[in-house]
């Protein structure tokens, strides 16, 4: 019998201290930048989707270093040094809020260099996951990150939302800053190390990843479906105009309870309910044999997630859209679990982080550039109804790619990889 991936102790430390940081995170960059900018442009959708661009421009440019970087040295540390420099932003965030002086121009600072960091941090711990587990635990962990970061997902924004209408943004970025020392203290305690004898990457090997990944059809098809759905579909910063401009205020209630929610508390819900459709879809596929009939998943996984985006895009109502973008959510963890595992199986070691990086420009760069594609329709369409408008419209071109990618590259619909475990 295989051993559960919690039993694995170096595995566990990480997945707990990323768990708290990006709880952290989801609030910082899920709830209160946005807020801020919404706030300080006065309801601006082009603002709020200039936040995407700060965020995934720097992403997309420095990912195949970053992949270098994981590659060429020890992940542990490396993954060390990005949390203290996490922490650092979040606490100039803090101090100028605190201070009165954020300002938007601050803001999309610290977030196009948290862009950078990113590019560094995820090939790093992406990479190292597969170290820190055995080879038949190793599906099991996938699930259980993704876990991680929907459910942080969903505790963040909807914490973030509370936190927002007591304290304000302040509070918010001083408990984020606090919450990368956690991270840091459990990669420190890893008992992981790099062998001495592991190869090191050169620089002429930076685009090894990229050839990989050409010769490999399933993975490049999966890598662009990703990256049209989500630039189409993305929208998550909007939400502020969405919620104050858009939805029913009298909907803003607790069902049976009758207790009225503030716009702060609403756009916490709002922002939770896709994750919390990808934690209980990440968490149930934990718990079963992995995905047999890989490709059909994944073009359904981004069906499920166009059409439901797009029915989001019309609602009135509070917690009916709160139900249609947990199912969003659902339909892009089912996606996103089965490309991660599948990528992961087919990598060697040596090219892991790098493979993961060039992969980071399509699977974080699309969602992220999505968002200013988002402000750009709703700028254009003008309100009332932009917002709206440019969510609809990216759902269901959303859909028509899924049908596009089955009928031009009907291998992947078949595609079918044993895992270690079958």
């Amino acid at each position: 019998m295989s051993r559960s991936a919690v039993a694995y102790p170096d595995f566990l430390k990480v997945w707990l201290g990323t768990f708290v940081s990006r709880i952290g995170t989801e609030m910082t960059f899920g709830i209160a930048i946005p807020y801020e900018v919404f706030k300080l442009s006065k309801g601006d959708a082009l603002a709020l989707g200039f936040i995407g661009l700060a965020r995934g421009v720097p992403i997309i440019l420095a990912a195949l270093a970053g992949g270098y970087l994981a590659d060429a040295f020890d992940r542990r540390r490396l993954l060390m040094m990005t949390q203290v420099l996490f922490c650092a932003l979040s606490t100039l965030l803090a101090f100028a809020a605190f201070g009165g002086f954020t300002s938007v121009p601050l803001l999309y600072g610290v977030t196009l260099l948290g862009g950078v960091l990113v590019a560094i941090d995820l090939p790093a711990r992406q990479a190292l996951l597969p170290n820190l587990v055995s080879p038949e635990a190793f599906p099991q962990a996938v699930s259980l990150n993704a876990t991680t970061f929907q459910l942080a997902a969903v505790i963040g924004p909807a914490l973030g939302g509370l936190i927002l209408g007591w304290k304000g943004t302040p509070t918010i970025y001083a408990i984020d800053a606090a919450t990368f020392l956690v991270l840091f203290a459990g990669i420190a305690l890893v008992r992981y190390r790099r062998p001495e004898s592991a190869p090191r990457a050169s620089i002429q090997g930076v685009l090894d990843g990229v050839r990989f990944v050409w010769k490999q059809p399933v993975l490049w098809s999966t890598m662009t479906l990703d990256f049209l759905a989500t630039f189409l579909a993305g929208c998550m910063f909007l939400m502020p105009k969405f919620v104050f401009e858009s939805l029913d205020h009298g909907s803003f209630t607790i069902p049976f309870v009758s207790k009225h929610l503030t716009n702060e508390q609403a756009l916490g819900v709002i922002l939770a309910a896709p994750a919390l459709g990808a934690a209980l879809t990440a968490a149930f596929m934990s718990r079963l044999p992995p995905v047999k009939k890989q490709g059909i998943a994944i073009l359904a996984g981004v069906a499920i997630y166009g059409v439901t985006s797009a029915a989001f895009g019309v609602a009135t109502n509070l917690w009916i859209a709160f139900v249609l973008l947990a199912l969003s959510g659902a339909g892009d963890a089912v996606s996103m679990i089965v490309r991660n595992t599948l990528r992961q199986e087919c990598t060697p070691d040596a090219l892991r982080a790098r493979m993961v990086s060039f992969n980071m420009i399509f699977f974080v760069g699309g969602p992220l550039l999505g968002e200013y594609e988002a402000g750009i329709v709703a700028r254009i369409k003008g309100d009332p109804g932009g917002v709206p408008f440019s969510i609809v419209l990216g759902g269901v071109l959303c859909v028509l790619v899924a049908v596009l990618y089955a009928v031009r590259y009907p291998w992947l619909a078949r595609f079918e990889r044993k895992s270690p475990t079958t």
